[in-house]
């Protein structure tokens, strides 16, 4: 049986309370509701409070060995990103790079320029046309547009694809959903409000116009086999099962955000191989009353 944190409301109920200080800062909570009003219904903390909080679980965390190696860890990097997050709330000065450390868990290196050329000189060999790369690239982005009242069906055909292909490879829970709408003024292209209880919301922005090319890329990255599949297995296998409440919050600015982030940035090439991925490219263009033909550009092969 795994051991309870006896901290986890002073965590769950710490983060929410930075949350008031920054906004956004919690993008996901499923835990108990008692916590939440409990943060609602004072008044809010002070951040050098906050501030005393947040090391204090830190130090009990890295110091607590009944708790797993694994998960220790885990807990101590979330706690010192919120510890970073209350300094520069407070003004404190910080490079770029500790905190990128401190608050991601990850250092910044400098990627020399030789990586975008060829990234560059590989796209122009893709993308049609005459005249500079940059006029190329968004004449194809035209060209590859959907109207909005064309895509949802679009889009909930290519959920529906990835869905099933997701619960061959992944342990989804029985009962998990998404729920597609299109929305405008967002600062995203597209965004996965996970609700609990195997449940997302997916937004998409049309002020950006949809496009097929984007389409696989984003809903394996919001849905199947990003965000959603990762919330709502961590959902059932963590929490539910084996009671670890601090997944029950997921934190922007923290080592887990950048782990997430990974997870979905690689998510379509985990699911789809290149040939199965030109296909579902191919049946998209198709359903859209363009050419399948372009499949296998679209797919980047």
């Amino acid at each position: 049986m795994t051991p309870v944190w006896s901290q986890t409301a002073a965590y769950l109920q710490l983060a929410l309370s930075i949350d008031r200080h920054l906004p956004g800062f919690v993008d996901a909570y499923f835990g108990p509701m008692e916590h939440r009003r409990t943060v609602g219904e004072r008044a809010k903390p002070p951040l050098e409070e906050l501030a005393a909080v947040a090391a204090g679980l830190r130090e009990e965390v890295s110091t607590n060995r009944s708790l797993e190696p694994a998960r220790r860890e885990y807990l101590a990097a979330q706690m010192l990103a919120m510890e970073t997050v209350l300094e520069i709330l407070a003004g404190e000065p910080l490079s770029i790079v500790e905190e990128t450390q401190r608050v991601y868990g990850v250092t910044p290196s400098w990627t020399d320029e030789s990586a975008f050329l060829e990234a560059h000189r590989e796209l122009g060999e893709i993308v049609p046309g005459d005249g500079s790369l940059a006029a190329r690239c968004e004449a194809y982005e035209r060209q590859m547009r959907v109207a909005v009242g064309e895509a949802l069906p679009v889009i909930r055909w290519l959920a529906t694809e990835l869905q099933e292909r997701a619960r061959s490879e992944f342990p989804l829970p029985a009962g998990e959903k998404c729920e597609f709408r299109f929305v405008r003024g967002k600062p995203w292209y597209a965004f996965n409000h996970y609700r609990g209880r195997y449940t997302s919301r997916i937004e998409l922005n049309v002020d950006v116009p949809v496009n097929i090319v984007w389409l696989p890329l984003t809903l394996a990255h919001e849905a199947y086999p990003g965000h959603h599949t990762e919330s709502t297995i961590k959902e059932h296998r963590l929490v539910r099962d084996l009671g670890r409440m601090e997944h029950a919050i997921q934190i922007e600015n923290s080592p887990s955000a950048v782990i997430s982030e990974g997870i979905a940035n690689a998510a379509l090439d985990v699911l789809l191989p290149p040939d199965d991925l030109v296909e579902v490219y191919s049946s998209l263009l198709r359903r859209c009353r363009m050419s399948p033909g372009e499949g296998r550009r679209a797919a980047g092969t």
